[in-house]
């Protein structure tokens, strides 16, 4: 017997916008015919995996970034019973002052 997978294919067009000194927020378009896809989106800080989420948007923000680092973003659409293959983001570098503050011991 043979069982049908549906793959939704990656999303597409995926957008990294700085939205704060360490928050990036990622936008992208579903796969066509799945507008109700779940996503897993992955956050690489210098090609090293910081964290995963599931979302159901098409979009998420990510906090706690560190400045002047190189951010990625893949995401991976699912049914449920197929995982896409990911789509990546262009790297985006996070900008921003970094203020040290002396502590007097």
């Amino acid at each position: 017997m043979c069982h049908n997978v549906i793959d939704p294919g990656p999303p597409t067009n995926i957008v990294l916008t700085q939205i704060g000194c360490r928050r990036v927020q990622v936008t992208w378009t579903p796969p066509a015919g799945f507008p109700e896809a779940t996503y897993h989106v992955y956050v690489n800080r210098d090609f090293v995996n910081i964290n995963g989420i599931e979302v159901t948007e098409n979009s998420y923000a990510t906090n706690s970034l560190l400045v002047n680092f190189n951010v990625t973003i893949q995401v991976r659409a699912t049914t449920g019973t197929y995982l896409s293959v990911p789509a990546i983001s262009d790297t985006l570098t996070i900008r921003g002052k970094v203020i040290l503050t002396l502590v007097e011991l």
